[in-house]
């Protein structure tokens, strides 16, 4: 009898041990400022995207005073882009797409190279950790 519940036990614990690796992959909350040759964006997006992995890219949105908060953004090494298309400039829209108000005021808006909008070459990566990070963005 004995035998059997040790045997039961040990088979629990090794399930057990297991199932730990099952859960979904670690994320971090990335947040920070983007800047381009000092001054701070005011418009557009950061794209994170876990290296070698294929999973989805985490995109967020800067805001008027150049800050973002990305939520999810897979552990480790990411590369990193940035997006600051001109806001006077009409998106297209598809189907019963409506245009979106313009989240900053045209006047602060300035281009970037477009090599930083492609995580890939943009040149840019940050390593993230479980939990909160701080990452600025220095764009030059």
């Amino acid at each position: 009898m004995n035998r059997i519940r040790i045997t039961v036990a040990g088979c629990a614990a090794l399930v057990g041990l297991a199932l730990c690796g099952c859960g979904g992959a670690q994320t971090g909350d990335v947040t920070g400022r983007v800047t381009y040759q000092g001054k701070r964006l005011a418009f557009g997006s950061v794209v994170f995207m876990a290296r070698g992995e294929k999973s989805e890219p985490v995109v967020c949105a800067i805001g008027p005073d150049g800050t973002y908060t990305a939520k999810g953004v897979p552990v480790g090494e990411v590369q990193v882009g940035v997006a600051s298309p001109d806001p006077r400039t009409p998106l297209e829209l598809r189907g019963d797409q409506k245009p979106l108000p313009l989240a900053a005021d045209p006047k602060l808006w300035f281009p970037i190279p477009t090599q930083y909008s492609y995580p890939l070459t943009s040149g840019l990566s940050r390593t993230v950790t479980a939990g909160p990070n701080t990452h600025d963005i220095e764009l030059k």
